[in-house]
């Protein structure tokens, strides 16, 4: 089975909290209230990404005139991606920067500062999905589907210098962003690494990536109780089936059962738990609107 990425298609921003659970757009992850519904930032014009490349030490013994041995020693630095994006969105500008717009200062006007001396950059989980041609060679004739493949970072955004020039041609001013990343003991799903069957070392990571048939998502909601047990997704799932095969759903990071799911309405049902539990279901989806 090969695969070749053709594609970015979608990429999504949700804020974390200090527990590692994404908390969507919700600006102050660590203080959301009781019955808050959140989903990610969906911006569709991804241009190009490029993933961070580790720095990795070496260690040489170096004797009779010869290298007797080198090994790899282990990361001192993750390194810096960077993305592109086709053209500027205000809400993800205001976000990573930790600002806020102000369109009410001046009629028509849309301010936002560079909040240059910001020293806590907020922390978020960024996800690019892209489009990802799978060919099959085991069946005759072989075969090729186009399916997805996701690639999700526990990140913080800087934007580089923004460079405008005049001329034509395909989008001749792109907007570019740096990225950081670092380890988190949990993914976006809400489940720890030490619960999964990745085996990553340490039971933490700076990022995963899911092959998938089809787009996904997840949105996170903070019980309400009394006796709530219900929720919206942010869009509308593919499928109604209340079981694991296409979705997840998590409460304060373990496995929770869904009772009923709507593919239109969005609304998923599942048994109520305490006040300030979490909640976070993710899920395949064409992002239609509900």
């Amino acid at each position: 089975m090969t695969q070749l990425i053709h594609s970015p298609k979608y990429f999504q921003m949700a804020f974390v909290d200090a527990s590692g659970y994404p908390w969507g757009i919700q600006t102050s992850p660590d203080s959301v209230s009781n019955g808050t519904t959140t989903s990610p930032l969906l911006l569709r014009n991804p241009m190009q990404m490029q993933e961070p490349e580790p720095t990795r030490d070496t260690i040489v013994e170096y004797g009779g005139s010869q290298v007797r041995i080198q090994d790899v020693i282990g990361v001192s630095e993750y390194g810096t991606g960077s993305f592109q994006l086709s053209s500027r969105d205000s809400y993800f500008d205001s976000y990573y920067r930790g600002s806020s717009l102000d369109s009410t200062l001046v009629t028509g006007w849309e301010l936002l500062g560079d909040n240059s001396n910001q020293i806590s950059i907020p922390r978020m989980f960024l996800a690019w999905t892209m489009v990802n041609a799978e060919k099959d060679e085991s069946v005759t004739p072989p075969t090729i589907t186009n399916k997805y493949l996701t690639k999700v970072y526990f990140a913080q955004v800087f934007r580089n210098a923004f460079t405008v020039q005049q001329g034509g041609g395909t989008n001749p001013n792109p907007f570019a962003y740096s990225f950081v990343v670092s380890p988190s003991f949990r993914i976006f799903t809400g489940d720890l690494f030490s619960g999964t069957s990745l085996s990553v070392t340490g039971n933490n990571d700076t990022g995963i990536t899911i092959k998938h048939n089809y787009p996904i998502s997840f949105t996170s909601y903070k019980e309400a109780g009394s006796p709530a047990g219900t929720f919206i997704l942010g869009w509308r799932p593919r499928t109604t089936q209340a079981t694991t095969s296409d979705k997840r759903l998590t409460k304060n990071g373990s496995s929770a059962s869904i009772t009923t799911l709507s593919t239109t309405t969005g609304v998923i049902t599942f048994t109520p738990g305490s006040a300030g539990d979490k909640f976070v279901c993710s899920y395949e989806t064409d992002f239609v609107a509900i």
